[in-house]
Order: structure tokens, then sequence, then C-alpha cells
């Protein structure tokens, strides 16, 4: 087993994606208790010179090899203390790591690890199962399913290579491969073009009401064609000889939203009108009826002109 000295009110934090870290100073080192069990003497080795390259890397690691003979307060008592004030502790997994902890060794065999293992889960446990400071650790040999159940979803590091050992440092250091970016000034992004004046106004803006035949109520559910809607209003609202003589005109196939276009143009736009007519041209009776209708919205004198021909000049003029 291998640990860290107590941590102390020297230390600061910082943190990174909301989970805080307890940072070391230079008057006290970051506190690491490695817990494992003793397999063989190639295991031992392996764990002590991953206890060795912490040291030298900043990080105080005590090792129960790097005691001579046994703490004064007992072993047990050590354990407890160094697993309470470490900054975290490294659980160094193996399938006997495994049976031990989780109390499925035989009798009488393996009891440093037994006591371990109780002062994991009752810490675990205590900090309401939101694990901050307990990391699996898998070397040589080792996988997954050595890790005990409360612990298999939570990051494992493999510090055998390289990289690993990189992965495993900047996790105990607090000094992520990519820090998130400072946070800039929020973006003021413009709303959205809607008309003035809600549903069955007919007031522009200098109040005179608007003169208008739509026979149609606006569609509460028109969505989509913005870009074509922001096309015609630009197009109508040109300043320039001949502007007014050109016309803009909707084509295409039958039920592809040509008349729902126009009529939500006619209600979006029209506060910025005091005339809007409608024209049936489905038929030439339809289109006389039509300019009849106009004629009278406009008090014309020839709203009651029995030639069509006469009527119609009369309202485009």
């Amino acid at each position: 087993m291998i640990a860290t000295e107590p941590a102390n009110e020297s230390a600061s934090e910082e943190a990174v994606g909301g989970h805080h870290v307890t940072m070391g100073s230079e008057a006290s080192p970051l506190r690491v208790f490695i817990s494992y069990s003793h397999d063989s003497p190639e295991h031992a080795d392996r764990v002590l010179a991953l206890a060795d390259r912490l040291r030298q890397d900043g990080i105080d690691c005590i090792l129960d090899k790097y005691i001579l003979g046994s703490p004064d307060e007992g072993w047990q008592l050590w354990m407890n203390r160094q697993m309470r004030d470490a900054n975290f502790v490294l659980m160094i997994c193996t399938p006997t790591y495994l049976r031990r902890v989780m109390r499925e060794e035989e009798p009488g065999v393996g009891q440093g690890v037994n006591w371990e293992g109780n002062l994991i889960y009752q810490h675990f446990y205590k900090a309401g199962t939101i694990n901050k400071r307990f990391l699996p650790i898998l070397l040589e040999g080792a996988s997954a399913s050595d890790i005990p159940v409360p612990f298999r979803g939570v990051a494992k590091y493999r510090p055998m290579t390289e990289e690993g050992y990189e992965a495993l440092y900047r996790r105990l250091t607090n000094q992520p491969l990519t820090p998130p970016p400072d946070i800039g000034t929020p973006k003021k992004l413009p709303p959205r073009e809607r008309p003035p004046r809600a549903f069955g106004n007919t007031q522009t803006d200098d109040t005179q009401p608007v003169i208008e035949n739509v026979p149609y109520e606006r569609n509460a559910f028109f969505t989509g064609r913005e870009p074509l809607l922001r096309q015609l209003h630009e197009m109508l609202h040109q300043k320039g000889a001949g502007v007014l003589s050109q016309p803009q005109a909707l084509s295409g196939l039958g039920g592809i939203g040509k008349t729902q276009t126009a009529l939500e143009y006619s209600y979006r736009y029209r506060h910025e009108y005091h005339t809007i007519f409608w024209i049936r041209a489905e038929s030439e009776a339809a289109l006389n009826t039509s300019y009849a209708e106009i004629a009278r919205l406009l008090a014309l004198a020839e709203q009651e002109a029995p030639d069509a021909d006469k009527l119609i000049q009369a309202v485009k003029q």
C-alpha cells in the first residue's frame, strides 16, 4: 500500500468541469494513498516503482515498504489515517485485490486488504457515493473486471505506459489535457423579423386605416418561407425610376404555398401600406368582379359603369 500525508489548510482548490480538486502547495505536497494486495514479489515491485515515480514528480506517496518495522499506532489505524487524509486513493486492482475487497477470499487470507476494503466502502458511502478520490489503477496483467463493482463506472488508469501515466498524473494534479477556454462576452443576436402588429390589425404607421379586400384570415400556423418573404419585401421597397411599375410574381406548381405566402406577406407588412388589393384571376368573370370591388372601396365614380373595360382602366389609374 502507498499513502500520502494528510492534506492541510495551505492546499488550494481548483475546479475543472464542476469537479473540485485539492491541489498541493510547495509547503504541502499532494497526498495520495495507494491500496493494493501483495499478490507476488513482481506485483509489489511494480507498485513500488509507481510510488517512486510519483514521489519524484512531486507527489507525496507513502508506501508500507518505506516504513521501518511497523507504524507506532499499528497498521489498522495507520491505514485509516492515510485513507482519511489523502487527496486521492489509488486502488491497484487485480483479481486477488477484488476478491479481498469484496470479502470473497478464504478466511484468514489477506486481512490487510480486507480492512482497507472496509475503509474504502465506508469513506465512499459517507460521501454519499459521490466519488472524487477513489481511482482504479490497472497495472500489468489487470483488466477492468478486476475493479470493485461500485467503482466500475469511473475513469480507470493504466500507468504502465507513458501515455497512461501522464493521464493519471494530469488527474492527480488537476492539469486537463484540454482545458476549457475563458468564457467570452455573450453575443447579442437580432430577434426574428415579425409584424409590429398582431392578427387582424389594419392600421398603418400614421394610424390611417388600410383599404384592403384580402379575402382570407391570416394563417396562424404559417411557417417557413422567410428568405422569400424578405426578398419580396426588399424588391417591393426599392427606390428608383420605374420600380413601382415592376410587379413581383410568385410562380410554381399548384399546392406549393404561393397563396399562403402572398397572404402572409399582406398581413406581415400591411402596416407599411395604405392599400392592399387582392384580385382573383382564375376566370375573366372573377377578375372583373375583383376590379368592381376595388372601385367601390376607392369610391370611384366609375364603380357603377356598365363597361367593364372602363371600370378596370379607372382602377388602374
